[in-house]
C-alpha cells in the first residue's frame, strides 16, 4: 500500500475509502462529486485538504520534464511504411479528387492507429510526460501524440485537412513543410477571434467637430469616429487598433425597415446591436432579430432580407475605445469590434 493511499483515504468518508484506486484527476472528481451529493457540509474541508496535500507534494517532490520523455514510445516505422503502400496504390485512381478523398481517408486510419498505439506504448513505459497526461494533470493525449509520436494532419482556416502527413513529431523535429502546414492553425486562430468590414465599408470619422464618411481601409490609430453604446446612445471614441484582415469571404447582407434600405459588406461572424443584444449577423439573420441603426441620433430598427456570397475579397476590422466596443458606420449601422465579448480573444 503506498503512502498516498493512507493520505488521501483518511480525508475521505469511510464508504469514499479504496486503498487500490489510482489517483487521477477523473478519479478524484468522482469521488468529490459524490462527497458534495452526500455529504455536502464536509464538501469544503474535504477539497481544501486534498489541495493542500497535492500542493505540499509539488514542493517537495516536483517532477520535471527530461529529453528522455521527448523519446518515441514504439516503433511507428512498419505502420507508416503501410500507409506509404496504400498511398501508393491510390496513384491509379484517375479522378483528382477521389484520389484525394482515397489518400486521406489512409491518412485519418494511419493517424488512428498511431494514436492508439502511442496510449498503449505510454501507459506502459510510464514517463514523466505520460505520467502528466494519462494523470489527467497537465496535456491530453493529442498533445502527447504529437510530441513524441506525430501530430499527423493540419487543418487550414477553413477545417479542410491539408493534404500532407506530417511524420515527425515535434521531439524529432519538423521538416520545413511541415512546419509552414502548422501555420494555418496559427492563422485559424487569428481569424476566429477577429471578424471584419470590406476595405471600403464607410465609418465616421469626426475631425475638428466636424462628421466625414470614410472608407476604414483610411482610418489609423489615433483617429476619433463615433461610437455607441448598447442602448444606441452615440459619442466619438478612439480607434486603439486595425487590423489588416487579408483576403476573406465577405457577404453582402441586405436590410429592410419601415424607413430602411441599407446593405453592409463583411463576414459572416461580425456583430452588431440588436433589440436582444450584441449577436453575429449570421445569427441576426437566421433567427430574425431587430438589427440597431441611428438616424438623426434616434435609434431605429430593421432586419436582414437576403444575404449573398460576393467572394475572397480584402477586409479590415478596427478595435475602438468605448466600454461596449460599438461604433457606428456610415449608413447608421451600429456595429461591433470582434472583441466585445470579454475572454473572447483569449
Amino acid at each position: 500500500m503506498k503512502a498516498v493511499q493512507l493520505l488521501l483515504n483518511s480525508y475521505l468518508p469511510e464508504e469514499f475509502r479504496n486503498y487500490e484506486r489510482e489517483y487521477t484527476k477523473k478519479e478524484i472528481m468522482g469521488i468529490l462529486a459524490g462527497i458534495a451529493e452526500k455529504y455536502p457540509d464536509k464538501y469544503a474541508d474535504t477539497i481544501a485538504k486534498i489541495a493542500k496535500a497535492g500542493r505540499e507534494n509539488s514542493y517537495l517532490q516536483g517532477e520535471t520534464l527530461g529529453l528522455e520523455d521527448m523519446k518515441p514510445t514504439f516503433d511507428k516505422q512498419p505502420i507508416l511504411d503501410e500507409m506509404h503502400k496504400k498511398v501508393k496504390a491510390t496513384k491509379l485512381i484517375k479522378d483528382p479528387e477521389k484520389q484525394k478523398t482515397a489518400r486521406m481517408a489512409i491518412y485519418m486510419d494511419t493517424l488512428d492507429k498511431l494514436h492508439k498505439e502511442t496510449m498503449s506504448s505510454s501507459m506502459q513505459k510510464k514517463t514523466t510526460l505520460a505520467n502528466s497526461v494519462l494523470s489527467g494533470a497537465r496535456g491530453n493525449p493529442t498533445q502527447l501524440r504529437s510530441m513524441i509520436t506525430t501530430p499527423g494532419l493540419y487543418a487550414d482556416y477553413k477545417d479542410n485537412p491539408i493534404d500532407l502527413f506530417v511524420e515527425n513529431s515535434y521531439g524529432e523535429g519538423l521538416r520545413p513543410a511541415d512546419y509552414l502546414a502548422s501555420t494555418f492553425g496559427a492563422r485559424k486562430s487569428v481569424i476566429a477571434t477577429k471578424a471584419c468590414y470590406h476595405i471600403d465599408t464607410q465609418v465616421l470619422k469626426i475631425v475638428d467637430g466636424i462628421l466625414y464618411e470614410v472608407a476604414i481601409k483610411d482610418i489609423k490609430v489615433g483617429d476619433t469616429i463615433m461610437g455607441a453604446d448598447r442602448e444606441g446612445n452615440s459619442f466619438p471614441t478612439k480607434v486603439k487598433a486595425v487590423y489588416d484582415q487579408g483576403l476573406q469571404d465577405v457577404y453582402e447582407w441586405i436590410l429592410y425597415g419601415n424607413i430602411c434600405e441599407k446593405s453592409v459588406w463583411c463576414t459572416e461572424d461580425h456583430k452588431f446591436s440588436t433589440d436582444q443584444g450584441i449577436k453575429t449577423i449570421k445569427d441576426i439573420h437566421a433567427k430574425e432579430l431587430a438589427i440597431r441603426f441611428l438616424k438623426n441620433n434616434n435609434v431605429e430598427y430593421c432586419y436582414v432580407k437576403n444575404t449573398s456570397l460576393l467572394g475572397q475579397l480584402p477586409c479590415i476590422d478596427i478595435e475602438v475605445d468605448s466600454p461596449d466596443h460599438l461604433f457606428v458606420l456610415a449608413n447608421g449601422l451600429i456595429g461591433s469590434n470582434s472583441t466585445a465579448d470579454a475572454g473572447f480573444l483569449g
